[in-house]
C-alpha cells in the first residue's frame, strides 16, 4: 500500500521492492473510496458506534490477478479468520511473547488488515504476501479519520 511518504508497502507493512507489480494512484484511490464507503454504511446503516467498527477499515489489492477483497475491520471478538490461509496460520502459530504488537490488541490475527489479506490468499492459491497491497484507513482518530495508516505489520 502507499504510505504518507509515498513507499509501498506490504501485506506485513514493511516497506518493500515491488519489481514486476505495480500500484498505481488510480488503484490507491479506488481501495480508498471502498474504505471510505464501508465506513459511511457502518456508520449511517448499520448504526455502528465506534468500538464497533474499531480503529481501521482494511481492503487489499491482489496485484497480480486485480482482484480486490471486500472491506475488513478488526474482529471486535479478537478471533482469527475461521478460515485461516496456511500462510497466515505459520505467522501467528507462534508463540505471544514473540507478538508483542498485539499486547493493546484483542488477538493475534484478529486486524483488519488480516482479513482482507486472508481473504485474497483464500482466492489465490498460487499468491504469496508480497502480491498484495493493502489500503488502511483510519477509523477513529480526531482530525485523521479516512487517512491513510500503516498497515499491521502481521
Amino acid at each position: 500500500m502507499l504510505g504518507r511518504n509515498g513507499k509501498v508497502f506490504s501485506a506485513i507493512g514493511e516497506p518493500k521492492p515491488q519489481p514486476n507489480l505495480t500500484f498505481t494512484s488510480e488503484q490507491a484511490n479506488n481501495l480508498k473510496s471502498i474504505a471510505r464507503s464501508h465506513l459511511k454504511q457502518l456508520k449511517e446503516v448499520d448504526k455502528l458506534g465506534k468500538r464497533k467498527i474499531g480503529p481501521v477499515v482494511s481492503v487489499a489489492q491482489d496485484l497480480e490477478s486485480g482482484t480486490i477483497s471486500k472491506p475488513y475491520i478488526n474482529n471486535v471478538e479478537g478471533t482469527q479468520p475461521s478460515n485461516l490461509h496456511n500462510i497466515l496460520d505459520r505467522r501467528f502459530n507462534i508463540p505471544d511473547a514473540d507478538l508483542e504488537e498485539y499486547a493493546f490488541s484483542k488477538g493475534k490475527g484478529s486486524h483488519a488488515e488480516v482479513y482482507a489479506v486472508n481473504d485474497l490468499l483464500n482466492q489465490s492459491p498460487n499468491a504469496t504476501l508480497d502480491d498484495f497491497a493493502v489500503f488502511t484507513m483510519e477509523t477513529q482518530k480526531k482530525g485523521f479519520v479516512g487517512e491513510i495508516k500503516p498497515p499491521c505489520k502481521n
